[in-house]
């Protein structure tokens, strides 16, 4: 084949039947990149021959070494007796870029919390860095996932 990599934007479930196609189709030596339907372990456990060395994006990695990472997962754990996935851990982002700025003395209502929100950047949250541009759009750095053996392994940021 002439090209260095596949895209499959589907889920694990998917990607655990094609990927081990590709070798019977002389499909090999290229790289699979996916979405982050592809971060599951049930992936690894499908199709791990087929698979190893795919990257895939998500907006939060559990197992991140960050010690902001650690310390929310392990607070999480200890409160809720069940590890944080995206949507918790994206609401405590929030909460906290939130809680940030009103506890400063200059917001004093939505007006001056809407522009303080806007001047936010590269606030180091749990789901990495959160920006704000000038029209109130988030602006994200997402992570990079690789699976080595039988794990992901975040490979940036």
């Amino acid at each position: 084949m002439d090209f260095g990599a596949v895209f499959i934007p589907d889920t694990f479930e998917k990607v655990g039947l094609i990927a081990p196609q590709f070798p019977y189709y002389d499909v090999t030596n290229v790289l699979l990149l996916g979405t982050n339907l592809w971060h599951s372990d049930r992936l690894i456990q499908m199709a791990r021959g087929y698979v190893q060395g795919a990257i895939v994006p998500d907006g939060f990695f559990l197992n991140s070494p960050s010690p902001t990472v650690q310390d929310f997962v392990e607070t999480f754990k200890e409160v809720f007796g069940a590890s944080p996935r995206f949507l918790e851990a994206q609401a405590y982002d929030a909460a906290s870029i939130f809680f940030e700025l009103v506890n400063r003395s200059e917001v004093r209502g939505r007006r001056t919390l809407r522009m303080a929100l806007m001047n936010v950047k590269d606030f180091p949250g749990v789901t990495g860095l959160t920006s704000f541009d000038e029209t109130g759009d988030v602006d994200k750095q997402i992570y990079l996932l690789k699976i080595r053996g039988r794990h992901f392994e975040q490979i940036r940021p």
